[in-house]
């Protein structure tokens, strides 16, 4: 009982005079959104598991309005992995159009520049120009498509 009024007694003092008055309840305010993942966290067109995407999935992401979107967040802290195009579902020797091309050297240019993420594929002896996509799924994990 004693550690209840404790409870009570610290709740009672942390909360805005207004709202003790308002509400004998008290409540406690949503955590604020996560600032770090949330661009890359918002473009994963409604796929609950990065990790079974498939071939498809990943070419159809090059040169869309939120292809770089996954490179912004990346820290030194992130968990990120890498998966070869190879191993998806529907693989097939990517042909990529001119704009396709494009595409991915800005993709390249991006994650240069992002130096965290850049550590990271060099670590993983990869190089920025294998990078075919980077989505983040909503844990905050990062998923690199490599194609070799």
């Amino acid at each position: 009982m004693t550690s209840r009024l404790f409870l009570t007694a610290a709740l009672a003092v942390a909360l805005p005079l207004s709202a003790q008055a308002a509400s004998t309840t008290p409540t406690v305010p949503a955590p604020p959104a996560s600032t770090v993942h949330s661009t890359s966290i918002a473009h994963m067109a409604g796929k609950a598991d990065v990790a079974k995407f498939t071939y498809a999935d990943v070419v159809g992401r090059i040169g869309g309005a939120d292809a770089l979107a996954g490179v912004d967040g990346v820290t030194a802290d992130t968990s990120v992995k890498f998966i070869e195009l190879h191993t998806l579902k529907g693989y097939k020797v990517p042909a990529f159009s001119a704009a396709q091309t494009k595409a991915l050297a800005a993709l390249a240019a991006a994650v240069k520049h992002s130096t965290a993420l850049a550590a990271k594929v060099r670590k993983a002896g990869f190089l920025p120009a294998d990078i075919v996509a980077v989505v983040a799924d909503p844990s905050g994990t990062v998923f690199v498509f490599i194609n070799l």
